[in-house]
């Protein structure tokens, strides 16, 4: 982050903390694959035998397919994953949200940003929700700016707390 006057206009995550996510998420991938092979490797065989198809083939072949559904599944979320970040005041998510007209998005200008609240959600994690102009709101979590995320988002509250004119954020800290 930059400036006092453009504290929320650039941030990228640190080398480190790219490199790790990058580690997880190749591992993921990595391991999705080899239970793939793994599970043709185990089934195959009786797969590909020339015995007459009972109710037992059938339920190996359903399985196979839902687990491979499954990982495919899970790769996708896996390979989509990106980190947050901040560039020129568009805020990067590593979640598409749905905005209130029905469009999905990745990007948020700051100047978007109507309010936003530093609280605890319903399952404990601390974060900031905010709400954009067009209504939408959204929860994102501290971690997702990685190490720095409790000051970004607090300055990302000052930003617009600042630029709105209004009074003090709330702030609920975790018990």
């Amino acid at each position: 982050m930059s400036g006092e006057g453009n504290e929320v206009e650039n941030y990228r995550p640190p080398s480190g903390v790219v490199t790790k996510h990058r580690a997880k998420k190749a591992s993921a991938l990595l391991l999705y694959v080899g239970i793939g092979a793994l599970i043709l490797w185990v089934v195959g065989p009786g797969l590909a035998s020339e015995r007459s198809p009972g109710l037992d083939y059938w339920t190996t072949v359903a399985a196979v397919v839902a687990a491979f559904v499954v990982l495919v599944f899970l790769f996708i979320v896996a390979w989509n994953e990106n980190l947050a970040g901040i560039d020129h005041g568009v805020v990067t998510l590593p979640f598409p949200i749905r905005k209130k007209a029905g469009s999905r998005t990745r990007r948020i200008r700051v100047e978007e940003i109507k309010e936003v609240e530093l609280k605890v959600n319903s399952i404990g994690r601390r974060g900031a929700e905010l709400k954009l102009e067009d209504g939408t709101r959204l929860f994102l979590p501290h971690t997702v700016f990685g190490e720095l995320g409790t000051e970004i988002l607090e300055s990302l509250e000052r930003h617009v707390r600042s630029r709105s004119g209004g009074g003090p954020g709330v702030l609920h800290p975790k018990p």
